[in-house]
Order: C-alpha cells, then structure tokens, then sequence
C-alpha cells in the first residue's frame, strides 16, 4: 500500500511539474521529417509554427494537405510558388502532418 501511495506521488509531482507533454506519444519528434522540412524551408517566412512572421502562422492549421500542396505550388498572396525541386510532395504532406499535430497539442 505504501508503495502505491509513494508511485502515485510521484505521479502527480511529475505531471504537475508539466513533463507529462514529454511523455506523449502524440507529440511529434524532434526529428520528424515534417518538422525537418518546415525549418529547411517553411520557417525562413513564417517563423515558429505558432508565431508567424513575415507570412502567417500556420498553427492551427486548418487546411486540408491537397490545399496546402496547391498553395505550395502555385503560391498565394505574397507566397511565391516553391517548385517540388526546393520541397517534395511528400515533404510538404510531412510538413502539414507535422503542423497538424501541433495543432491538436493546443
């Protein structure tokens, strides 16, 4: 009994302390492949996902990954058309999935 007193404790001494978001399997990798081709090439304009900077912040995001892939593409407002040279499509789907995930962390 005492040792389950003393492991929840602890439980909640680490959960209090905020390092339950290190242990969620949802939160994406420091070394996803999404989040790799945003700071290669998507954060030279639009900054920290959440901060934006010269283009908006992209979380939340809400578009759907064909939309973005379109925009990527084509460009949009003062976006110039990035060429599947510069980013792949898959890169680009990583990259949506990646601001995804940060999205529903919030």
């Amino acid at each position: 009994m005492r040792t389950q007193t003393i492991a929840s404790v602890a439980c909640l001494l680490v959960a209090g302390m905020g390092f339950g978001k290190f242990l969620s399997a949802a939160e994406p990798a420091d070394n996803s492949p999404g989040k790799a081709a945003y700071q290669r090439i998507c954060v030279n304009c639009h900054g920290e996902p959440t901060e934006g900077g010269d283009g908006p912040a992209l979380v939340p995001m809400f578009h759907d990954p064909q939309e973005v892939l379109s925009i990527v593409r084509s460009g949009q407002a003062k976006m110039l058309p990035i060429p599947p040279e510069k980013i792949s499509d898959e890169d680009v789907l990583a990259v949506v999935d990646y601001l995804t995930q940060l999205t529903s962390k919030q």
